[in-house]
Order: structure tokens, then sequence, then C-alpha cells
């Protein structure tokens, strides 16, 4: 076996971990969202950072997702990195780039939320009343956000990996 098998079957191991840690936390009573957000962040970014690494390799030295997210696509001028094309299209039912992007600002203000006021002595901006209920539509939305990027994720890699000369 080589050692490329064997890197790509330990993230087979650690993605199919990831994926039932996400389903417990969200089908758990209570649930866990934040947990679950967590694995979806960390997903969303793996796969859209191997295709920067795949597709815009002059590009991926960024490792936030807000990052990874500013080199696939232009908020202002709504432009998609090529090569990212068709993650848009697949996206599009969902809103798009954008619906990353609005995944990422909730997903921020969620986690912080919980425990930061605007003002010392003031409310959480989430507070523990909806705690569960917003964290586990966030879940929820980052739950589809991951599939689909998953899915385009394998295909657009596969596909740079062949257009790519082999090393002699």
């Amino acid at each position: 076996m080589s050692n490329t098998t064997t890197k790509n079957t330990q993230k087979g191991h650690a993605y199919a971990l990831a994926h039932k840690q996400i389903n417990k936390a969200i089908e758990n009573d209570p649930p866990f969202p934040i947990e679950a957000i967590s694995i979806e962040e960390s997903i969303l970014s793996d796969r859209l950072r191997s295709a920067v690494l795949a597709l815009l390799p002059a590009k991926a030295n960024t490792k936030t997702f807000s990052g990874i997210l500013e080199v696939v696509y232009d908020k202002k001028t709504h432009a998609v990195a090529h090569g990212f094309e068709d993650l848009g299209a697949a996206l599009a039912k969902k809103g798009g780039f954008e619906a990353l992007d609005d995944w990422r600002k909730g997903r921020n203000l969620f986690i912080h939320g919980l425990a930061r006021s605007s003002r010392p002595g003031q409310p959480t901006e989430i507070g523990s009343d909806v705690f569960y209920s917003e964290g586990l539509a966030i879940a929820r939305k980052g739950l589809e956000l991951v599939r689909i990027v998953e899915a385009w994720s394998k295909k657009s890699i596969r596909a740079a990996k062949r257009m790519t000369p082999k090393k002699a």
C-alpha cells in the first residue's frame, strides 16, 4: 500500500467519523450545535482549500475559511475564480457562494454570541432561550453546504489531477 493510499484511507475514516459526529450532534436531545458547526467548518475549509491547491496553487497560502472564500469568490463583483464555476452552479439553489459566506457569518455570530454581549451588563447576543433552535438551524444549513461542497470537490479535484502532467 502506498503512502498516498494510507493517507487517503485515514482521511476517509476521519470524514466518516466527522459525519457521524455531525449527525449525532444534530440528532441528540439536547443537541450539540457548536460541535456540528465546528466540524462542518473544518470539512468546508478542507475541501475548498484542497480545491484551491489543485486548481489555483499560487493562491493556496490562506488557511482561514473566510480567506479561502475570498480566493474563490469576490463578494463585490460576484466573480467566481476559474475552476469554481461548477461549485457556484451546485450552490445556486442554496444561494450561491453568498450562502457559504452567510453561513460563515451566522456561525461566527452564534459561536461567539452565546457568551458575548454588546456592552458589559447587557444580555448576550444569542440568548439561552434560542440557543438550540438557532444553533440547529445553522448546523442543518452547514450540513447541506458540506454535502454540496464535498460532492463538487470529489469531481473537481479528480479532474484537476487528470489535467496535471505527471512528473517523470
